[in-house]
């Protein structure tokens, strides 16, 4: 019995950060607001099949943060100008590409870690 709460233990160790970090990603969305950058360094777009973000720099009110993009924005060239959305909560300095809804891209794996969640705990807890 005590060893069947251990998978329901695991998905709740992958379900909060991933649900805190989605709540940042949306703040962003929702109340940040439009400013232009400078982009310092772009990475190299990558090929074949594995295809997903990568952490582009650029250089705002003269401070140089990273930021993740999707591979089909790899096309920019350091000293481009893009803008981003940005909100400073406390010491964090968070940014998003415009037109990204984090919900559309998050709720579909966090929707099946909560199911799986919930089918951990009914396992552990359930009538034998």
């Amino acid at each position: 019995m005590k060893f069947k709460i251990i998978p329901a233990i695991i998905f709740a160790v992958i379900l909060i950060p991933l649900s805190i970090s989605l709540h940042t990603d949306y703040m962003v969305y929702n109340s940040g607001k439009l400013v232009s950058a400078v982009i310092t360094t772009v990475p190299p777009p990558k090929s074949g099949r594995h295809s997903g973000s990568q952490t582009m720099n650029i250089e705002y009110d003269g401070n140089n943060y990273g930021v993740d993009i999707p591979d089909s924005l790899t096309k920019y060239h350091p000293g481009d100008t893009v803008a981003l959305l940005y909100l400073q909560t406390g010491k964090e300095h968070d940014f998003l590409i415009p037109n990204h809804n984090p919900i559309s891209s998050s709720i579909i794996p966090i929707i099946m870690l909560l199911g799986f969640f919930i089918a951990s705990v009914y396992y552990a807890f359930g009538n034998e």
